[in-house]
């Protein structure tokens, strides 16, 4: 005999509460219910207690309409949701299933078949969305390490270059303090190359820092657009200069989205390294990085000196696994990973098909 599937039941009218108690005992399904009239009271109960669902009211004494549900979800998000909603409060319902509720039921339209069959549902759902979760986190991990790695002698570089100035200028300093005639102005100048290039391998470690860490259940934060493109770019400095690539970025300055920024620089060093393997054997080898704000959205387009790329690949190139590249060059998971990025931030990647050069778009909603 399976165990009893633990219930929530936050609601303050007690009519409602006895008619949905009866409706869960009419069935074969086990339940065992607790009550909360509440919301202060059912996060302490969830607090202190093990449940397998709640059955949430969305006009409570202390809460009214999807800030319930919010707080529900803010504090437990690994717990499965249904909403109770009235009949005015339907448009409600659809709206929480797109904030990441698993199933919502309109008082009055309830029986027992329904009740057990949503809470059925809304646990096999959140149990799918979990697994979701982790396919997607070590992708995601996958995708990283194959970027980081392709990228390490260029980073290495980078930080080597620097890290060599600031020894011989150190030397030097120390050289010119033994002096009889101590030359205080050269010594000051030296100091100040050694700062500028320290804080030169900074921006470099803080841009791997950023693109490394695990963000995917970060809420997203208000970043400039120019902030994400220049620490992405001293990630693959190296390995555009050494294909004789010209890069070019037009950023405005007080342009920003609200995103997890790791994850777009993430997405932004794919696109780049997409575009530097495709234009690597062309006469003309450049990329411009755009930004613009449009009515509805802003957009972040990586354009390529390519001729853009054909129907038949074009068509296939967001699909998992698929890829052009030869044995080792690729897995095919960038462009879809990229694009499932961009979902989850509310937005699209897409193929600009109407730009002369290859062309792909990043288009995210405004705040």
């Amino acid at each position: 005999m399976s165990a009893p599937i633990r219930v929530l039941l936050v609601e303050d009218n007690p009519g409602d509460a006895r008619l949905l108690h009866v409706m869960l005992m009419e069935g074969t399904t086990q339940f065992e219910c607790e009550d909360a009239e509440t919301l202060l009271d059912g996060l302490e109960k969830l607090r202190q207690g093990s449940y397998d669902i709640v059955l949430l009211d969305l006009s409570l004494p202390d809460s009214q309409g999807p800030e319930t549900f919010l707080k529900v979800r803010g504090n437990f998000p690994d717990l499965p949701v249904v909403l109770l909603t009235g009949l005015n409060d339907e448009e409600l319902g659809v709206k929480a299933m797109r904030e990441g509720v698993q199933d919502y039921l309109v008082k009055g339209q309830v029986n027992s078949d329904l009740l057990v069959r949503s809470i059925r549902y809304a646990i096999e759902r959140k149990s799918g969305e979990k697994l979701l979760f982790a396919t997607q986190k070590a992708m995601m991990s996958s995708a990283k390490l194959a970027a980081l790695g392709t990228l390490a002698g260029g980073v290495a570089h980078e930080i080597n270059t620097p890290l060599s100035v600031i020894s011989l200028l150190a030397i030097q300093a120390k050289e010119a303090t033994q002096r009889a005639d101590v030359d205080s102005a050269q010594i000051i100048k030296s100091l100040q190359a050694i700062v500028d290039n320290v804080s030169r391998i900074s921006k470099i470690t803080q841009g791997l820092r950023i693109i490394a860490r695990e963000s995917i259940a970060d809420p997203t934060v208000p970043t400039p657009i120019l902030n994400i493109v220049e620490n992405t770019l001293l990630l693959c400095k190296y390995r555009l200069a050494k294909s004789n690539i010209r890069v070019g970025y037009h950023i405005p300055e007080n342009l920003s989205i609200s995103c997890r920024a790791n994850e777009i620089s993430h997405l932004l060093l794919s696109l780049l390294i997409n575009a530097a393997d495709a234009v690597e054997h062309c006469d003309l080898k450049w990329i411009e990085i755009g930004a613009s704000d449009r009515e509805q959205h802003v957009e972040i387009t990586v354009t390529d000196s390519g001729t853009g790329i054909e129907k038949e690949i074009a068509d296939h190139i967001f699909d998992p696994f698929f890829t052009t590249k030869g044995i080792g060059k690729g897995w095919g998971l960038g462009l879809s990973i990229s694009r499932g990025l961009m979902a989850g931030h509310g937005g699209d990647l897409f193929l600009d098909e109407n730009s002369a050069n290859t062309k792909f778009v990043m288009r995210f909603p405004k705040a």
